[in-house]
């Protein structure tokens, strides 16, 4: 990380250094105080993101009592959509299936067992009263709705699932990157996914942060993502694949979605570009293993698989890419256990083998998941 240059208002140079911040506490505190620092302008909407604090370390419920996780901060925008922002040091030692993990929890069962009244009042408490909660409330409205009608709009969103997911670090590494592109690509338009990376220069005359967010690809790493979604019949999708790729590629996936329709539920995802997917039940909760993509690639979804009751050993992970990568010509090595294994319609089909192997796989994938405490096929 390179140093930035701060020259004063008497023209003296100050060098600002790169500086790591101490604990995660200090990043906390810098998003309660500061939430602007998020950069409204680098995310998804018609106009800058702007946010209030509904509460930091925001008490979570699981349905079954009061509190079960905390939540580092819980934003509200000028649209009434709840920001969930979980922050992170690159050297927190926990895994990063720790911290995907927590988030899920976290967007699964906030919206679904969070009162408006409950986040009425954590607003109130963090802006330490009513009439300053009015003003800030007013202040990010700025007319264009009513406070009563504002929160019924946060109700709506809450019941629509209707999120915003932020994962904010120092230091954004490749890895965790490759998770948050993958399920912004493949999430519902209603989920919006982000990393914040937040980093700070220090000198003799203060601090410098910079903020980089992350949610479209690690080439254009601040355009907007587009909010159209595009919603297909299977045969619609297949008909838009055979246009773009050649005709023993457009075999191929017919045949592998007779497969998926035989081994599971078919179905097209709704994305602006969809992928034709298939899903399971494990223990009644739906997996999602393998998927093709409208560019004509045949994915199996290690990073779906690693939060299965089937494959939660990472060992499992890589016992699967050790003996599947090598027969469809790909390097293990390159595989990330939280990516996706992926070919070609192209190879597959001059190549009846890797094809073989490919649905072997699948076929002791879905055997695994639909097996594993009595579960079944959806």
């Amino acid at each position: 990380m390179n140093s930035l240059f701060h020259i004063t208002n008497d023209n003296k140079l100050t060098v600002m250094a790169p500086y790591s911040f101490d604990n995660e506490g200090i990043l906390q505190e810098l998003i309660q105080n500061f939430p602007s620092i998020l950069d409204g302008e680098q995310f998804l909407g018609a106009e800058p993101r702007q946010w209030i604090l509904v509460a930091r370390e925001m008490a979570v419920p699981d349905g079954d009592g009061p509190a079960r996780w905390s939540l580092d901060h819980l934003l509200l925008d000028q649209d009434g959509v709840p920001t969930l922002i979980e922050v992170k040091r690159r050297k927190d030692g926990r895994s990063r299936r720790e911290v995907i993990g927590q988030m899920f929890d976290y967007a699964a069962n906030g919206p679904a067992y969070w009162p408006i009244e409950t986040l009425k009042t954590c607003f109130e408490k963090s802006c330490g009263g009513a009439d300053e909660a009015n003003k800030k409330l007013g202040e990010l409205l700025q007319d264009r709705d009513d406070p009563s009608s504002y929160w019924d709009t946060v109700a709506k969103n809450l019941r629509n699932g209707r999120i915003r997911l932020i994962f904010l670090l120092d230091d954004v590494p490749p890895e965790l990157l490759r998770i948050i592109e993958f399920l912004g690509c493949h999430f519902r338009a209603e989920v919006e996914v982000y990393a914040v990376e937040v980093r700070q220069h220090v000198g003799d005359t203060g601090k410098i942060l910079t903020t980089r967010v992350i949610g479209t690809t690690s080439t254009s790493t601040t355009a907007p993502r587009s909010t159209t979604v595009v919603n297909v019949t299977i045969d619609e999708w297949l008909t838009n694949l055979r246009a773009r790729i050649n005709e023993s590629a457009a075999k191929v996936a017919i045949d592998l979605a007779g497969w998926m329709r035989s081994h599971g539920e078919l179905f097209t995802t709704a994305a602006k570009t969809p992928a034709l997917a298939m899903s399971v039940l494990e223990n009644g909760h739906v997996r999602y293993p393998f998927s093709i993509s409208p560019a004509g690639k045949a994915n199996i979804a290690l990073c779906y698989l690693a939060y299965s009751e089937a494959y939660r050993d990472p060992d499992s992970l890589r016992s699967l890419v050790q003996k599947t990568a090598p027969a469809l010509g790909l390097d293990p090595k390159k595989i990330n256990l939280g990516g996706i294994l992926g070919i070609k319609l192209d190879e597959l089909a001059v190549d009846y083998g890797k094809y073989n192997t490919l649905t072997q796989t699948l076929a002791e994938i879905v055997q695994r998941l639909t097996t594993s405490s009595g579960a079944t096929t959806r």
